[in-house]
């Protein structure tokens, strides 16, 4: 009798057990992107830099929003919808969209309008990116407003509010400071229901993320943070989600950064000091950990690890000039990708 008694206990001691225990942490897919600049010479070139990665597995691919070159003003420039329109038609699986559409350059009706027509082009594959804007230069040189940090920010606010009542119902009215609808009639919606999920592209903790909590599905982190910045910004994104009754710890959050996979040593430590010459707030040690790079794949996997660590799920390696890295990104699709295809979510 006491050994059945001491058989029953220990049953119960493990059933009690396996039902406080604390759930498995979720599997999340870790995704990767490109982002092109589309002020260059070759369109064709592009085109067939797309193809080629999307045939190598690459989650997304984006264009900048810029209507024209830094540095090189009288370079060529391209439109970024009309271009993604084009590219919708290129590409059969990839998600593409703009990393971001700068608010401040289309009325944010006529800008829903265009992201639903590429959403239907490309069958449902469009994610929608949006930022304030920031580059004062295009601005001034096209006589484009260019307004406060606070009143780009405020007029993002009622864009995505905008936005949002069009792709969701039937006839919208809104009246606020910036933007105006009078019982708009919106057809026909996006393929993507309720809408295409959207993406808000900045770091500004009090300005921007407020607006990450309220209004986004993913969120953006541009280039030049090291993982423990990142980390740091996460927290503060968890705050402002905090602050509307919102759980993020879920939402994609995607870092878009450099890659330099190279054999040749020297090629890359010259690509990592051209990438991080802007970065005069850093030492050379921290500037070089914004970016990924390294002559082996085991070098790049603890860099996205770092990342990954940090919160990011998402990312997305800028090609900013022709001729493209294309051995680099066949490279990295080939002998780095496949180990992050599943790992531990945040």
């Amino acid at each position: 009798m006491k050994t059945i008694a001491f058989v029953v206990a220990l049953a119960l001691c493990s059933w009690t057990s396996a039902v406080h225990a604390e759930p498995p942490t979720p599997k999340r897919t870790i995704q990767f992107g490109i982002q092109t600049a589309h002020q260059v010479p070759s369109l064709d070139d592009l085109i067939t830099l797309w193809q080629d990665a999307e045939g190598r597995g690459y989650d997304t691919m984006w264009l900048n929003d810029h209507v024209m070159q830094f540095g090189k003003e009288d370079g060529p420039a391209y439109d970024a919808w009309m271009l993604l329109g084009a590219l919708a038609e290129k590409t059969k699986r990839v998600r593409l969209g703009v990393l971001v559409t700068s608010n401040t350059f289309r009325n944010p009706a006529i800008l829903a309008k265009m992201a639903t027509t590429v959403d239907l082009l490309s069958h449902g594959r469009l994610e929608f990116g949006i930022g304030g804007g920031w580059f004062e230069r295009e601005h001034l040189a096209y006589g484009i407003p260019f307004h406060t940090k606070k009143e780009r920010a405020a007029r993002l606010d009622e864009a995505l509010q905008v936005i949002k009542a069009l792709w969701t119902e039937k006839e919208a009215t809104f009246a606020g400071q910036y933007y105006t609808l009078d019982k708009a009639p919106f057809m026909p919606k996006p393929q993507q229901q309720p809408r295409p999920p959207i993406t808000i592209g900045g770091q500004g903790e009090k300005l921007t993320l407020p607006l990450v909590a309220r209004y986004a599905d993913k969120w953006s982190v541009p280039a030049g943070f090291t993982p423990e910045k990142i980390a740091e910004k996460i927290k503060a994104l968890d705050a402002a989600c905090a602050k509307v009754q919102r759980d993020c710890s879920g939402m994609d959050k995607s870092y878009q950064t450099f890659l330099v996979f190279s054999t040749d040593p020297a090629k890359v430590e010259r690509a990592v000091q051209m990438l991080t010459r802007y970065y005069t707030k850093m030492t050379p040690e921290e500037a070089r950990r914004t970016i990924i790079a390294g002559t082996s794949a085991a070098e790049l996997k603890q860099q996205v690890q770092a990342f990954i660590d940090a919160g990011i799920t998402h990312f997305i390696l800028t090609e900013r000039a022709q001729p493209y890295d294309r051995e680099g990104l066949k490279r990295f699709a080939q002998e780095v990708i496949p180990a992050f295809r599943e790992t531990a979510g945040r």
